[in-house]
């Protein structure tokens, strides 16, 4: 997967629902940041930052005396980021345009790397957690917030339809060179590079027809069938089929569907 590419696309869409769904995780996520001790004057790398909602999150927390450096492979991305942080007047951020196999800053430069829904994406997992044991600084923190054990999600009761959806979205991404179960790996590649991890903290939820958490699905699918189907893991039959039966499980009122589980994860450099 070429790193300029982001499996969802970077349309006006889906950055309307990155917000939705960056809103509907904030709270777990900023609870990940506390344990790490995310605050006030600290220097912050957020890597892979988006759109940049979570980026906004974090220079409320370091301040005016602190600094956030907000890297991303995506123009559209970025250029969203920047009018917003115009908009509010975030001074402390700094934006721009990177990979993130290779971190654009110096040795022991951060304090805090925060990396939200990013590894799951990339091709060289370890050879990101190796630039962030670069770049932090001795006694500095990785923050990571991720999927793992991705094949746990699905509708219930089940039905064929949604276990082939399902299916093929965690195929897509790993036809493309990443994994929905990057934090089956993380620990491990944390370890290797010297870092201490402090904390591991699940995150799973469960969402019915109605509810935040069934509209985060829907969203997701209605970004997401389309490059199943235009790349041949889902035909029109299945999609139409996959689509009347949402729309039959929406109105049972024992249907619950349980998204993909999330790992937290702080880990320090000695």
């Amino acid at each position: 997967m070429k790193q300029e590419d982001y499996i969802l696309g970077t349309t006006d869409e889906e950055i309307e629902r990155l917000k939705f769904q960056h809103d509907l995780w904030k709270q777990d996520v900023e609870g990940v940041l506390d344990l790490a001790d995310v605050g006030l004057g600290q220097q912050v790398l957020d890597l892979g930052c988006g759109p940049g909602f979570g980026t906004i999150d974090l220079a409320e927390r370091v301040g005016t005396d602190g600094k956030i450096y907000a890297i991303d492979a995506s123009e559209k991305f970025l250029h969203f980021l920047n009018r917003q942080l115009v908009d509010g007047d975030l001074k402390q951020v700094s934006a721009q345009r990177a990979d993130v196999h290779q971190i654009p800053l110096p040795d022991e430069s951060v304090d805090i790397v925060f990396a939200r829904w990013v590894l799951c994406f990339v091709e060289r997992p370890e050879q990101v957690v190796e630039e962030v044991a670069r770049v932090l600084r001795p006694g500095g923190r990785l923050v990571i917030f991720d999927y793992f054990n991705y094949q746990a999600v699905n509708i219930f009761p089940k039905r064929d339809t949604f276990t082939q959806l399902f299916n093929a979205y965690y195929q897509s991404l790993i036809d493309q060179g990443g994994t929905y179960d990057i934090g089956h790996i993380l620990p491990g590649l944390i370890d290797k590079q010297g870092l201490e991890l402090e904390s591991l903290t699940p995150v799973s939820k469960i969402g019915r027809p109605g509810d935040l958490y069934w509209k985060w699905f829907i969203l997701f699918t209605e970004s997401y069938l389309p490059n199943l189907v235009e790349g041949g893991y889902f035909t029109e039959t299945d999609r139409e089929a996959l689509l009347r039966d949402l729309d039959d499980a929406a109105k049972q009122p024992a249907t619950f569907f349980s998204p993909p589980p999330v790992i937290g994860i702080v880990a320090r450099k000695p």
